[in-house]
């Protein structure tokens, strides 16, 4: 049983890497929709808005986002725009190539 994992900051960016599921989208929401639950369900709805902020700030490099769409998100005034406008980009906005697992795992 694990208390807490600590991810790097390319898995955060690529939280399908090291997915089986041969749907990256569905990869990435899950995880990214998960941990925000986890983020809200242990420190609260407003606390919660900093952690996942700084998660989409990885998770956004994903994606194949206008700067205006990048823009939009990080400033929304409050955590439901936020929220709502994250899920908009998980379910729609263009992925940007998956890379090979190998960039991730290191090597002795």
């Amino acid at each position: 049983y694990l208390d807490a994992v600590m991810l790097g900051r390319g898995l955060l960016e690529y939280p399908d890497v090291l997915s089986d599921d041969s749907d990256s989208r569905n990869a990435i929401k899950n995880f990214v929709l998960g941990l925000s639950n986890e983020f809200i369900n242990d420190i609260g709805w407003g606390s919660a808005s900093y952690p996942i902020k700084e998660l989409w700030s990885y998770v956004s490099k994903r994606f194949e986002l206008s700067d205006h769409d990048r823009k939009k998100l990080f400033k929304a005034k409050d955590m439901t725009t936020f929220m709502g406008l994250a899920e908009d980009i998980l379910d729609h906005a263009p992925l940007k190539q998956k890379p090979n697992k190998s960039m991730f795992i290191k090597r002795d």
